[in-house]
């Protein structure tokens, strides 16, 4: 979808030398979602405009919340991710008809753009070069007793820039699954299983193998989760033993 709406960056209007650029990079972005990258940027903040104009007459339902207490959703999101493929196609074609009233797809379209490029700047400053996808995709790893104020510095870790998105192999997707807090939704646990030889497997999860903020195993896992790097899951006792670092010994 990134892609695609990429290759649209040539109807976008460029009254500034902000708009230019950014028009310019999106133009020519490899569809990467990197930290780094300044072409996610502009297509994720133009993607969530795009869609507010499109439905913007069902906006206030979209963020309607369903369920109680941590089952608390917003069916919405679900709604605009399903949608998204066939807006594309629709504004793609320049199929006017769709939109179900006298609104053309080019006005919606650079509304939308005018929009997020006043977010951006409001929000990142003027130079679009530190547009950075890591600015605004970060993610904070939560331990439930982080949600004491007084303890938070202590147990959750972050925020850290992230990658991916929702419609990226590796997944990274920011939602308000509960209002006023974004929660970032990604593969907490990975591994890969060589069921030739069970010793060759890796796996990686996000946070370490210590539950004790005060231990260096408590997040030591943090940076090869968010670089898609691997650990030894060795199967045989002596592969095992190898690969131990240290023992927690549990006594009554």
């Amino acid at each position: 979808p990134g892609l695609q709406l990429a290759s649209m960056a040539g109807r976008l209007t460029a009254n500034s030398s902000i708009a230019q650029t950014a028009r310019d990079i999106l133009a020519t972005w490899d569809g990467e979602m990197h930290p780094d990258s300044q072409g996610a940027t502009i297509y994720t903040t133009l993607r969530e405009h795009l869609q507010k104009e499109v439905f913007s007459k069902a906006n206030e339902h979209l963020k309607s919340s369903v369920g109680l207490g941590g089952m608390l959703v917003q069916p919405g999101d679900d709604l605009l991710l399903m949608a998204f493929p066939e807006l594309l196609q629709q504004l793609e074609a320049r199929n006017d008809s769709w939109l179900g009233d006298s609104r053309s797809w080019d006005v919606v379209l650079n509304q939308a753009w005018e929009r997020a490029l006043e977010e951006l700047v409001n929000q990142l400053g003027n130079k679009v070069e530190g547009w950075t996808f890591g600015h605004i995709h970060t993610v904070t790893l939560r331990h439930p007793l982080g949600v004491v104020p007084v303890l938070g510095k202590l147990f959750n870790r972050g925020p850290f820039p992230a990658k991916g998105d929702r419609e990226t192999v590796c997944m990274g997707q920011i939602t308000e699954v509960i209002p006023g807090q974004k929660v970032y939704v990604a593969p907490s646990y990975r591994f890969i299983c060589d069921t030739s030889n069970w010793n060759n497997s890796t796996s990686i999860q996000a946070v370490g193998q210590s539950g004790h903020p005060l231990s260096r195993h408590y997040a030591d896992f943090v940076r090869p989760w968010r670089n898609s790097e691997y650990h030894p899951m060795p199967w045989d006792r002596p592969y095992v033993e190898e690969a131990t670092r240290d023992h927690l010994i549990l006594e009554p």
